[in-house]
């Protein structure tokens, strides 16, 4: 969620810290043109439907739920 929020900042142009503006990925979305990063919003937005459908799915028929403990691991609780 942070990334899309970066996102959708670069997009309209706002101010970013200057800890975020010494980082590798400021320095490469502040040069893409914005129809790319509408694009790379939209990718990510998808990603983040689907996961939250599965884990809408996997509380509703398995009584369990995700947990992210870091971008790559997932568990399931219940």
């Amino acid at each position: 969620m942070a990334d899309l929020n970066d996102l959708y900042k670069y997009l309209n142009d706002e101010w970013f810290d200057d800890d975020v503006m010494e980082t590798d990925d400021y320095t490469y979305y502040s040069t893409m043109p914005k129809d790319q990063i509408r694009e790379e919003i939209k990718s990510l937005e998808e990603v983040i439907y689907q996961d939250c459908f599965e884990n809408f799915y996997h509380l509703i028929l398995e009584g369990k739920i995700e947990l992210l403990t870091s971008r790559l691991k997932k568990i399931y609780v219940g």
